[in-house]
């Protein structure tokens, strides 16, 4: 989104899901399909500038500048002849080769394409004119005219319901508002010396209003007025190059990161968390929380303790960092480990997970507190992962697989197993596997009576993965 204004005409990327046609049907059904057209952000200027122009004073009652585009017929003005049905008087000047707006549309982003080093939003469409009761609507010669961002970026910054949260440094409870800071919003863009910077305006927003800068032409026939000299325009205002603070916006805090839905009766405002921990220190989950996506990017430690459930809708990222998971860490999307570590006693549930460089190290005295927990935790139907040692330290039957019980703990009862009296287990032959229900999530090896395991086994939703071989305790 840019936050600053336009100050000449500009390409831009006209794109919505209104009425759809051409010149010549400009007006067909909704489809609900979204179309884009190629235009020239003209001006920047208000609808009085406009009319007072075209029809001349009063000065009508829409004072504020807004960027404006109009629909050239490639014919040019010389074909204008309102008798032949030909309305295009070249309204803002300016090439051809254009598409325009219709109805359904409103809403739709003016995406600056060209200027900059990559796209930016600059506003929304708010409207569109036609001059002569005999023309189409949506046809050549009409114009369209959009609300700028940069006139109440404030606005957006204070109710944009998605925040880019993150930790401060030291240690403390996910639950604690003070732990938390809000963080500059990657989209929020302004331009600095023709650059565009990730910041906010270092100058205020000027709401509704004529006193902008202004540019572009209004034209009839070839005849022009240049709107840089209207008498409402105004310079470019000069800041301090620091970004201004807004309630709410980057820079924020005493805020808890947990999805809410909306609901104004209740005077809920709807709060959508992306959130990165990536300052020094440990967070510490211990209740039932939902954001959107995390990441883990430093020398940050989210430690989810076994009341604690976090829930991400989105992915979970950790570029470097330590996860710590006694309760639940779960994503409806991708997790990736690249590197750091991934700890804990707990579930870890994801359609797909990548471990890179992670090493993943499993709480084995946490984990025998929980051992009734983990035969709904270790089956395969639920689609998790189970991080597993073929544990067979201190195995005394003489299985020719590894034994284990529950979290990768040696078979408490060796005995009763051999006699093929599995507790909690599948039986296996004459010996005892600790994997409910199916599947065994660790796969079976050729081990001496007491020997160490050689190696850990990670398992994704109950299929082993390859390449995730880590050092045993």
């Amino acid at each position: 989104m840019l936050f600053s204004p336009l100050t000449a005409e500009t390409h831009a990327t006209i794109t919505g899901y209104g009425v759809p046609g051409t010149s010549a049907s400009p007006n067909g059904a909704i489809d609900f399909r979204r179309r884009a057209a190629e235009n020239m952000v003209s001006t920047l200027s208000s609808l009085n500038d406009r009319n007072d122009f075209l029809f001349g004073p009063p000065t009508g009652t829409n004072p504020q500048s807004l960027y404006q585009t109009d629909f050239d017929s490639p014919a040019g003005y010389t074909a204008f002849n309102t008798a032949a049905r030909r309305f295009d008087f070249d309204l803002f000047g300016g090439p051809a080769r254009e598409g325009t707006t219709a109805g359904g549309d409103s809403g739709g982003p003016l995406i600056v394409d060209q200027k900059y080093s990559r796209p930016v939003v600059a506003a929304v469409l708010s409207g569109g004119s036609r001059f002569f009761s005999a023309q189409a609507s949506n046809s050549y010669g009409t114009s369209s005219f959009y609300q700028p961002l940069f006139l109440f970026w404030d606005q957006i910054v204070a109710n944009n319901p998605y925040v880019y949260a993150g930790n401060k440094a030291g240690d403390g409870n996910w639950e604690d508002g003070s732990h938390w800071i809000s963080l500059m919003d990657p989209n929020y863009m302004v331009d600095r010396g023709g650059v565009l910077v990730n910041d906010l305006p270092d100058t205020p927003a000027l709401g509704v209003t004529g006193n902008t800068v202004k540019f572009g032409s209004v034209c009839f026939l070839g005849e022009c007025e240049d709107l840089a000299l209207d008498s409402e325009a105004r310079p470019l205002p000069v800041g301090s190059g620091t970004g201004l603070y807004i309630a709410g916006g980057p820079g924020s805090t005493d805020f808890v990161p947990n999805n809410a839905s909306a609901n104004p009766k209740a005077g809920i405002k709807a709060h959508y968390y992306d959130v990165t921990l990536s300052a020094a220190g440990t967070t510490t989950l211990s209740s039932a929380v939902t954001i959107d996506a995390l990441t883990l990017n430093g020398a940050s430690k989210l430690s989810i303790g076994q009341a604690g459930a976090l829930n991400v809708l989105g992915e979970i990222n950790q570029v470097v960092g330590w996860t710590h998971v006694d309760g639940l860490l779960k994503s409806g999307s991708d997790m990736m480990f690249a590197t750091g570590l991934l700890s804990g006693s707990g579930i870890v549930k994801a359609p797909f997970v990548t471990v890179a460089a992670a090493i993943v190290d499993q709480d084995r005295d946490a984990a025998r507190d929980r051992q009734a927990d983990d035969q709904r935790r270790h089956d395969p139907r639920f689609g998790l992962i189970a991080v597993h040692r073929c544990a067979a330290r201190q195995v005394r039957s003489a299985c020719s697989h590894c034994q284990w019980g529950e979290h990768g703990h040696p078979d408490p009862e060796p005995e009763r197993h051999q006699r093929g009296q599995a507790v909690g287990g599948v039986q296996q032959g004459d010996g005892w596997s600790g994997a409910p229900r199916g599947r065994e999530l660790c796969h079976r090896h050729s081990l001496r009576r007491r020997q160490r395991p050689v190696r850990e086994c990670l398992y994704v939703s109950g299929r082993p993965t390859t390449g995730a071989f880590l050092r045993p305790k």
